[in-house]
C-alpha cells in the first residue's frame, strides 16, 4: 500500500529546518512521521487548522466535498509545534500528540488515541546539533522501532534512516540544498531491495507542485495546485489531482499571534 504522503494517519510531530533568509518571520511546521519535507509558514502563526475534502470517491460511503480529515497544529511563541490534534470524518476525535523541546529542539513526542489513551512515546537524539536517532516505544516500555540518521549540509532532513528492526530497511533522499527539500526518495527492504520510490518538482517558492510514485502496488502522478494565499502569502487552499483525477481539496485556517 502507497505511503501517501498527503494521508498519512500517524500522528507524530516532528522536525523542524532552520535554514531560511529571516527566521525571526518563519514558524516552523510540524510533519508527520519522517516522511514529508518540513514546510515553512511566514509569520508567527499560534494555531494552523488542514482541513481535507473529498473531491472524487469511488465509494458510496464517502460524498464528494466530505471533509474526511482535520488536523490542528498549536505553535509555541517561537515557532514549533507544541500539540497536534486530529479529528476524522464527522469530526470524531482520532487522536493527538504533544511535543517537548529542549534548547529549540525536539525531544519527545507523545501519542494519544481517540480516548486520550497513550499509546506511544517517540523520542530524538542529536550530536552535535544533528538528529541522529529516533525510537519509538509503547508505554511499557519496549522499543518497537529504532532510525539511526544521517544528515549533511545545512538541511535537517535525514540523507538516510536505517530502521534497527527485525523488519529492517532504510530510506534514501537526494535533496536541493537550496531550498532544504527532497527531490528523490527511495525505500529499500532489509535486503536492500528497493520497494517503493518517489520524485518530487516544487515551484519557485519552493511549494511542491508535482510527485511521481512508482512501486509494487503500482505507480502515479499527483500535481498540487495552489489557488488561494493569506497576507502573509501563505497558502490557504490547494488542490490534490492524481492520474489527471481531481481527488482533495485541503484548506487550511491559519491564526497568527
Amino acid at each position: 500500500m502507497k505511503k501517501s504522503f498527503f494521508s498519512l494517519l500517524v500522528l507524530m510531530v516532528v522536525l523542524s529546518c532552520s535554514k531560511n533568509s529571516n527566521p525571526a518571520l518563519i514558524t516552523k511546521c510540524g510533519i508527520d512521521n519522517l516522511y514529508i519535507d518540513y514546510e515553512l509558514l511566514s509569520g508567527k502563526v499560534k494555531k494552523l487548522t488542514v482541513n481535507q475534502h473529498q473531491a472524487n470517491s469511488d465509494s458510496e460511503e464517502i460524498a464528494i466535498g466530505l471533509r474526511v480529515r482535520s488536523d490542528v497544529y498549536k505553535f509555541n511563541d517561537t515557532g514549533n509545534v507544541i500539540e497536534k490534534i486530529a479529528f476524522g470524518v464527522d469530526q470524531e476525535l482520532f487522536g493527538k500528540s504533544t511535543a517537548e523541546y529542549k534548547d529549540g529542539k525536539l525531544i519527545k513526542v507523545v501519542v494519544y488515541d481517540g480516548e486520550n489513551n497513550q499509546n506511544s512515546i517517540h523520542k530524538y537524539e542529536y550530536e552535535q546539533g544533528k538528529l541522529v536517532n529516533v525510537s519509538g516505544q509503547y508505554p511499557s516500555g519496549e522499543i518497537y522501532y529504532q532510525y539511526q540518521i544521517q544528515t549533511d549540509g545545512d538541511c535537517s532532513i535525514p540523507l538516510r534512516m536505517d530502521e534497527i528492526t527485525e523488519k529492517g530497511g532504510y530510506i534514501s533522499r537526494v535533496i536541493d540544498e537550496s531550498i532544504c527539500k527532497t527531490v528523490k526518495r527511495t525505500d529499500y527492504d532489509k535486503n536492500e531491495y528497493l520497494s517503493q520510490k518517489w520524485e518530487f518538482e516544487y515551484d519557485k517558492n519552493g511549494l511542491l507542485v508535482k510527485e511521481v510514485y512508482s512501486g509494487k502496488d503500482g505507480s502515479s502522478i499527483s500535481v498540487f495546485k495552489y489557488s488561494d494565499f493569506d497576507e502573509n502569502k501563505n497558502w490557504t487552499q490547494k488542490e490534490i489531482t492524481t492520474d489527471g483525477v481531481l481527488k482533495y481539496v485541503i484548506e487550511r485556517e491559519i491564526e497568527y499571534y
